[in-house]
């Protein structure tokens, strides 16, 4: 039965292409197109009129898909938002991710890739391109240099950098490490070779934007 279905709009400008992604999810037995648009505003929409369970935006319509996801999150909280697309780009599919979507797909994928991006989505699950996938996992393990050298310094010297970076003067950081001012003046001047600074001014200032 059609209500064991799901229901999905796709909103494209591009007819040709819109009618071939709805020729292709016609082979699916448990998907079934409920409405077709070409804009963002259409988006808004189809989406208020069919409460579709799963919503499949061209990135580049009129209007932004990003923008559409982003209104669909707010309008229409229960569609499943899908970005159909062509761009790899880890920035746009990370935005894409801030504007709520729960998959992202590449435009060249076939039918039964696609039906099954939305039966991904349908279990609650994001669908993201596997190889775009593990360029973004590697890339969120990137640490920034700045990281790597504040991790350089013992927990010592990072508690000699967070005062530093409160405004204590050595003889206030020695009293409250329970140090001397001779040990402190050791600690500050191997924090600012470890990372790679002039004076405390410049220690202060990297620990404001780099600390945690």
């Amino acid at each position: 039965m059609q209500t064991n279905k799901t229901r999905v709009v796709i909103i494209d400008d591009h007819s040709i292409f819109r009618s071939g992604v709805v020729q292709a999810l016609s082979g699916a037995g448990d998907i079934v197109i409920d409405a077709e648009g070409a804009s963002a505003d259409e988006a808004l929409v189809l989406c208020e009129r069919h409460a579709p369970q799963v919503a499949l935006l061209d990135l580049s319509m009129p209007g932004n898909g990003l923008e559409a996801a982003a209104a669909l999150r707010k309008h229409s909280p229960d569609t499943r938002v899908v970005i159909l697309t062509v761009s790899e780009d880890e920035e746009t599919l990370v935005d894409a991710l801030d504007a709520g979507v729960a998959g992202y797909a590449l435009k060249g994928i076939s039918a039964s890739e696609l039906a099954e991006v939305i039966r991904t989505v349908m279990r609650g699950e994001t669908y993201l391109p596997p190889s775009m996938a593990a360029r973004l996992v590697k890339s969120l393990r990137t640490i920034s240099p700045e990281l790597e050298r504040l991790n350089s310094l013992s927990a010592r010297e990072r508690l000699v950098l967070r005062l530093i970076a409160q405004g204590f003067t050595n003889q206030e950081v020695a009293e409250a490490t329970g140090g001397t001012i001779k040990t402190v003046k050791f600690h500050v001047s191997n924090i600012l070779e470890k990372l790679s600074l002039r004076n405390r001014t410049e220690a202060a200032i990297f620990f404001q934007k780099n600390g945690q």
